[in-house]
């Protein structure tokens, strides 16, 4: 009879394939939940979020040629067109601008990313529509991620705007940008934390760090949900009056070393704000705000979860923006 290999070693060989079967199962076991429960059926196993994949150079992104359609409470049927660049456009502008026509970029978060919203109804959709509708001949080009701080959003302004020659930028900004934007609010506030590896702006460098305890691996939401639930720490006063001065120089170093100056105009607006310094900073840079109105509770969907804006709340940024836009068009002299 063949000696047995000690217990031991039995137990090394069952555990090395028992751990990453059990592992497996637990990860696509909660992607397939998170379909039925948060998606409306729609299954997503390859990834562990419906409506943004790993990337290497932002640390997340906005899927990339995909159109997806699924339900959710409050925004009801959804179909969401991302062309090549994750974008919310059916094709790729460009990189020319056609004669005669007024170019507008946006940049923001998932305000701006709209994933909840269907294509036509998201706020640039509507302007553009109503702008042409007019006789302009213009072109809006959104590119906006959920849970991009300030520097994300600087990078896709200086990859997918910029370089497509814009008569004019428009900036969908947020209170937590100014979280995003710090490590140390990130690792010990965590109320914003996306719990992914991402890039910040240190020394006047982009650095990326993991601001969660375990690290990020193959786009885990199981990781992502232990991080959130688990080892979320919180910040005391100390550590929060060292953080937050922080926080707000690197969003100002931001705006004026990485993004560099801006030949044009500038229109930002806050989908929600109560931080003075955030907007003194943008402010800071020439930019133009343009103050919103209060949100009524029925323009978004906080009363089941998501606190975004419903078709209604977009319909609203665009009856505040469209006259404001208007505006700079014609004094650029772009009828």
């Amino acid at each position: 009879m063949r000696p047995q290999p000690p217990k031991s070693v039995r137990f090394f060989l069952i555990s090395i394939v028992l751990i990453p079967l059990l592992a497996g199962v637990a990860e696509y076991g909660l992607r397939l939940l998170k379909s039925f429960v948060h998606d409306g059926g729609t299954v997503s196993l390859r990834r562990g979020s419906l409506n943004c994949q790993s990337d290497a150079g932002y640390g997340w992104f906005a899927p990339r040629g995909e159109v997806i359609a699924y339900k959710r409470p409050c925004f009801g049927d959804i179909e969401v067109t991302y062309n090549a660049h994750g974008q919310r456009l059916s094709g790729v502008p460009d990189r020319v601008k056609p004669e005669g026509t007024s170019r507008i970029c946006v940049v923001g978060d998932s305000t701006t990313q709209a994933y909840q919203l269907s294509d036509g109804q998201p706020y640039y959709h509507l302007l553009e529509t109503r702008l042409s509708d007019e006789g302009r001949k213009v072109e809006l080009l959104p590119m906006a991620v959920g849970g991009f701080g300030t520097l994300q959003q600087a990078m896709l302004l200086k990859e997918f705007c910029l370089p497509y020659d814009p008569d004019l930028i428009v900036w969908q900004v947020d209170d937590n940008d100014l979280s995003n934007n710090s490590f140390e609010m990130e690792r010990y506030g965590g109320q914003y934390s996306n719990f992914r590896r991402r890039p910040y702006w240190q020394d006047k460098k982009v650095v990326f760090r993991q601001p969660m305890i375990l690290p990020e691996f193959f786009d885990s939401a199981v990781l992502r949900l232990i991080n959130a639930r688990l080892f979320r720490p919180t910040m005391d006063g100390e550590r929060a009056a060292r953080a937050v001065p922080l926080a707000a120089a690197a969003t100002e170093s931001i705006l004026r070393d990485f993004l560099g100056p801006i030949d044009q105009p500038v229109l930002f607006f806050f989908s929600e704000t109560t931080n003075e310094n955030l907007r003194e900073t943008f402010r800071s840079r020439g930019f133009e705000e343009v103050l919103l109105p209060p949100l009524p509770e029925e323009f978004a969907c906080a009363a089941v979860g998501d606190p975004h804006r419903n078709a209604k709340g977009h319909a609203q940024l665009a009856d505040v923006l469209e006259p404001v836009i208007r505006q700079v068009l014609e004094r650029l002299g772009l009828s």
